[in-house]
């Protein structure tokens, strides 16, 4: 996942010149925040996934990230999560 990220910033530095970046965390917690989203559609199956994802998000670290991306992640704002097929 991370690489993936890195991979599109820089193919958006290089055709774009899109400058910034994004913090680790925040790559780290969008990633962390898709997975329990999408694997709590089945949760019976992924029980043990989920527990693990939970204490992740859990962490001071993501926790900050969390309040700082709430409207990234915000159902209301994006629909991208309802798109993901499982």
């Amino acid at each position: 996942m991370e690489g993936a990220v890195v991979h599109h910033m820089a193919a958006a530095r290089a055709s774009l010149g899109a400058r910034g970046r994004i913090p680790r965390s925040h790559i780290r917690y969008l990633g962390l925040h898709a997975f329990a989203k999408i694997l709590a559609r089945k949760q019976s199956r992924h029980v043990g996934v989920l527990r693990l994802l939970a204490g992740d998000l859990n962490s001071p670290v993501m926790r900050a990230a969390a309040t700082r991306l709430a409207p990234v992640v915000d159902q209301g704002l994006s629909t991208v999560f309802n798109e993901i097929r499982f």
